[in-house]
């Protein structure tokens, strides 16, 4: 009988709830769609503010370790040549001021429980490292050359390699995961966002437009335009 009542309705009331439904419809598909874009911008988002600015300190400090660790080696062949000594001395210098301004960016970024724990493992490591690293300069200044290739070589490789190299490693393991992953989660909202919001147009499509809610229902045998019933003839009786 729902659909009596509606055959029943005259045609202005007909095309307000054809078109009413179809404007609802599309209403519903643009707050869909724009709570699904929201999700998305949240993510591109933190991707931005997290991940990425993450990842760039972090290529920046461990670009600058390995700069640090070359000049290092220059810093050593001054012992030949007294005169490159000034220059080594500020480049040296420039790379450790590098380094711990790139640890003092990954402080100040969005870092969880995990990268916090990392990044307290390698400035743990780098604090050991600064006074053997102080050390290979004066003895590069004495000009005890034999000196500065032990410790550098002994002392300063076996820190490296066990405590500074391990601890960038896993960070950088840190980057790449969490990356993807961010990655990842993006693409997926963003193909939800796209399924949503096609699904709700094709229903609107489907079951809003005036051809299924206003122009059948004005031609339906028997209920013209003007809603009033018509009384179909009377069969003519048999002789």
């Amino acid at each position: 009988m729902p659909m009596q009542a509606f055959y029943n309705l005259r045609t202005g009331a007909k095309f307000a709830i054809g078109f009413g439904t179809c404007v609802l419809i599309l209403l519903i598909t643009g707050a869909v769609a724009l709570q699904q874009m929201g999700k998305v911008a949240q993510k591109a988002r933190d991707l931005a503010e997290r991940q990425l600015i993450t990842a760039i300190a972090f290529g920046e400090l461990d670009a600058n370790l390995q700069r640090m660790r070359t000049r290092e080696r220059r810093h050593m062949q001054t012992v030949y040549n007294r005169a490159d000594l000034p220059a080594a001395e500020q480049a040296v210098e420039k790379d450790r001021r590098s380094v711990e301004e790139s640890i003092q960016k990954l402080e100040a970024s969005q870092l969880d429980a995990e990268a916090r724990q990392l990044l307290d493992q390698f400035k743990a490591a780098w604090q050991e490292y600064l006074p053997l690293h102080q050390r290979l300069l004066q003895l590069n200044r004495e000009g005890k050359a034999a000196e500065a290739t032990r410790l550098m070589d002994g002392e300063m490789r076996t820190l490296v390699r066990t405590r500074m190299d391990p601890a960038v490693d896993r960070f950088r393991q840190y980057v790449q995961q969490h990356a993807q992953e961010a990655q990842v989660v993006v693409a997926a909202t963003y193909r939800k966002a796209q399924v949503g919001t096609v699904t709700l147009l094709v229903l609107a499509a489907t079951f809003s437009t005036p051809a299924g809610l206003v122009y059948l229902p004005l031609h339906h045998e028997g209920y013209p335009a003007d809603g009033t019933e018509v009384a179909k003839p009377a069969r003519a009786r048999p002789a």
